[in-house]
Formats: C-alpha cells, structure tokens, sequence
C-alpha cells in the first residue's frame, strides 16, 4: 500500500480486489445467476476509464489486460522496480 494523497478515495483498488472481482463475474450462468453468489455491487468495471496501474510483474499485467478487456479508454503503467539493465550480466544464465 502506497502512502500517498488520494489513496482512499473511490475507485482507487488493490490488485487482488480488482482481479478478484473480476474472476468472480466470469462465474455467471448462462442465464445469468452467479454460481459464486458474488453480489453484483462488487463488481469493478474498467469500462470507459482511464486506468493506472502503479507496478508491474504478473499481477501488474493481469490487471492491465483485464482493464483492456473491459475496454477502459486508457491505460498507463507506473512500474515501482528500477529499470532492469539493457544485457545480462555474466554470471546472470
């Protein structure tokens, strides 16, 4: 968690209640009952927003492709880690 200004306010979520969230939407029925009995308030939708993901790595991404998915007008990725160098290093295989 990131102590900084406007972390409390709405629409600003940790990754795992995002992706969590949205996992949970993919279990509905084909009639449209939730098998997860995930009420449809939880539900975060990326659709139509601009969407920051501050960090990266596999979670980062999901979170970035489940947005685009959603069809959210934007996208921009902070990445938290220094950038890795251009080559490996010799003993790094």
């Amino acid at each position: 968690d990131l102590p900084v200004p406007g972390r409390d306010l709405k629409g600003v979520h940790f990754a795992m209640e995002f992706l969590t969230a949205n996992q949970k939407k993919l279990l509905l029925t084909k009639e449209g009952r939730l098998e997860s009995k995930w009420e449809r308030d939880h539900w975060i939708d990326a659709a139509g927003k601009d969407v920051i993901v501050i960090g990266g790595g596999d979670t980062g991404t999901d979170c970035i492709g489940t947005s685009m998915r959603h069809r959210c007008k934007s996208v921009t990725n902070f990445e938290l880690m220094p950038q890795p160098p251009a080559e490996r290093a010799p003993d790094n295989p």
